[in-house]
């Protein structure tokens, strides 16, 4: 496993019972279960070869895809949620109410290039949760007008009616060019 760089970004989604009334992403976004494997899932975004905005938009479309299933309403207040590591690593492992010691770990895998981890969580650790959503430094609406294109062989290579298709909210049947993902070191 191969620590991320600390002056890199991770995206975590943030499903919409995280999300506050005042549109705020809550410490529950970053609870940890039993089932989590002992880590949180993030998405490592200076692997998705793109500018910032279309980062953003890859996430979009991927969240969509793989955590939704390509079923989403017009409804959905699900956000992205932007962490610097570095800002993250020191606000967590340098605070003296928790012994957590924070490990952002690249986790890529054939289907994920970008797929990456946070570990050194403990179940029902609430401080932790509350200070990551205090490390958020940029949230996203899952859903914006804007086009957004990501590659599906990324997402589901074994659905060959993915592998190559790109969409946009407005038009699910509207094809794209394909972003490129950086390998894994």
């Amino acid at each position: 496993m191969i620590d991320i760089p600390k002056n890199h970004n991770v995206g975590r989604y943030c499903s919409k019972r995280t999300i506050t009334e005042s549109g705020r992403i809550s410490s529950v976004a970053f609870d940890i279960y039993p089932k989590d494997d002992g880590y949180l899932s993030v998405n490592h975004l200076e692997k998705i070869d793109l500018d910032k905005s279309k980062q953003i938009n890859y996430l979009r479309e991927y969240y969509i895809q793989k955590i939704l299933r390509g079923k989403i309403s017009k409804k959905n207040v699900a956000k992205i949620a932007i962490l610097n590591v570095n800002n993250t690593y020191n606000l967590i492992n340098n605070n003296p109410s928790t012994t957590a010691i924070l490990k952002f770990i690249d986790k890529c895998t054939k289907d994920d290039h970008s797929y990456a981890g946070i570990y050194g969580i403990e179940i029902d650790d609430q401080i932790v949760s509350q200070l990551l959503a205090q490390a958020v430094y940029e949230s996203h609406k899952l859903l914006a007008s804007t086009v957004i294109s990501a590659p599906f062989s990324y997402i589901s290579p074994r659905d060959p009616s993915l592998s190559s298709r790109k969409y946009s909210l407005s038009n699910p049947l509207s094809t794209k060019a394909s972003p490129k993902l950086l390998p894994s070191a």
